[in-house]
């Protein structure tokens, strides 16, 4: 059984997929985690992210490309090339930017193998921040203040873009997560809340420039809310709940 198992879901990155792939790969190298494998999941590109992801992979033995069919989402981009290679003590899920740090990376997956079922990322614990537009913190803040709300996961920041879970989580809660766009992040959380699995949220200083238009910030409230209605409405209860230690390094 393999160790480390990194997926980065990634759409038009041409201008930082090859600084994520190199700058991950000289981390797992560095911290001796060579039984490892970064994997890049992409579709639809429109840049030279393919062609330059396919280089990498064809000179780096850590690097494989996994190439979806167009129109693919980032959610299903995570739940597939996590599915399809079941044979990992340790999954990671890092947006394309890697918009934290290779030690935060780190010190989540060190959170999953000192035992935690799914350690998450967090701006919101003590020790958390972020470098965003504050139209970004204001839709964040508030956005995880209606999951909270109604998904009632005891975790302060749902949506982070870098997560890490175990064998057990894979096995058992990623085949289960429906939606395949943003929203999978939430529902994973939910699933594997509900699910009875520890959860665990690790601090990091999460960097993310990129700003939204009002168009788009009013769209993914809209999308938010729907998809929270629907995955409530038809979810089955479990007769469990996890347990979360809030603040772990």
């Amino acid at each position: 059984m393999s160790e480390l198992l990194i997926i980065f879901p990634v759409y038009n990155e041409e201008l930082q997929i090859g600084r994520t792939i190199e700058t991950t790969a000289a981390y797992l190298r560095q911290r001796g985690r060579t039984d490892s494998t970064i994997v890049i999941a992409d579709s639809s590109d429109r840049d030279r992210t393919r062609e330059i992801v396919g280089a990498l992979a064809a000179r780096d033995p850590l690097v494989e490309h996994h190439q979806f069919p167009d129109g693919t989402g980032r959610g299903q981009k995570v739940r597939e090339a996590a599915v399809a290679r079941p044979h990992y003590r340790v999954y990671a899920s890092v947006d394309a930017d890697l918009p934290i740090t290779t030690d935060e990376l780190d010190a989540i997956i060190a959170a999953v193998e000192g035992g935690a079922d799914v350690a998450a990322a967090s701006k919101y614990v003590r020790g958390g921040s972020s470098t965003r537009p504050m139209q970004r913190v204001i839709l964040s803040r508030l956005g995880n203040r209606f999951f909270n709300l109604f998904l009632q996961v005891p975790v302060h920041d749902l949506l982070a873009g870098a997560k890490a879970w175990n064998r057990a989580v894979n096995d058992e809660v990623v085949p289960s997560v429906r939606n395949d766009q943003y929203y999978f992040d939430a529902e994973f959380l939910f699933r594997a809340h509900r699910a009875g699995k520890s959860i665990v949220e690790i601090p990091v200083h999460y960097v993310d420039p990129r700003s939204l238009s009002p168009k788009r910030l009013a769209k993914l409230g809209i999308e938010f809310a729907k998809n929270t209605y629907s995955l409530l409405s038809t979810y089955e209860p479990h007769s469990s709940q996890s347990s979360l230690t809030r603040n772990r390094r």
